[in-house]
């Protein structure tokens, strides 16, 4: 900007017979164009801090709406992945559960069979009593049948013999 031109204590004009009005008003002249060039640089100071504070301002706001979008992205990040995790358990639960209910299960036919198993032995012991019993029996027949023979083979030579002694 130009500077305005210093004021002299004697307007140069003044000496060349001019009237006193028109030397007031030189002067006044001059003294509104360095009021003028004073309000400018005022002006122009005033706007260059306006400038550099709208600057600042907008590097402050776009820096705050890029962190704001930033952490918008985060926060999604975080929801996705407590999403996953919380699908991931659902999984993870429903897995034990099957793994329990098949635990329950095997525990079940694990009891049924010991079940089974002791039914078994018994059934076992009492078929081998049965047995023992019925060998015992079939032996006593046996030897019962061994002297009913021997008693009817004694009673049919008694029988051959009466018969010889009458004949």
């Amino acid at each position: 900007m130009k500077k305005p031109p210093k004021r002299t204590s004697k307007p140069a004009a003044a000496g060349r017979g001019r009237s006193a009005t028109a030397v007031a008003l030189d002067d006044e002249r001059i003294t509104l164009r360095e009021e003028l060039a004073e309000a400018r640089a005022e002006l122009a100071r005033i706007a260059s801090g306006e400038n550099s504070a709208r600057r600042d301002l907008e590097a402050r706001v776009s820096a705050a709406s890029s962190l704001e979008e930033r952490l918008r992205a985060e926060q999604e990040a975080l929801r996705v992945d407590l999403r996953t995790a919380l699908a991931d358990l659902e999984i993870a639960r429903a897995d034990l559960n099957r793994a329990v209910e098949r635990a329950q299960a095997a525990l079940r036919e694990t009891a049924d069979a010991r079940e089974s198993e002791r039914l078994a032995t018994h059934a076992s012991d009492a078929a081998r009593e049965q047995l023992a019993t019925v060998r015992a029996q079939l032996e006593r027949t046996r030897i019962e049948n061994e002297t009913l023979r021997k008693h009817l083979f004694a009673a049919n030579e008694e029988l051959k013999r009466a018969k010889e002694s009458r004949a």
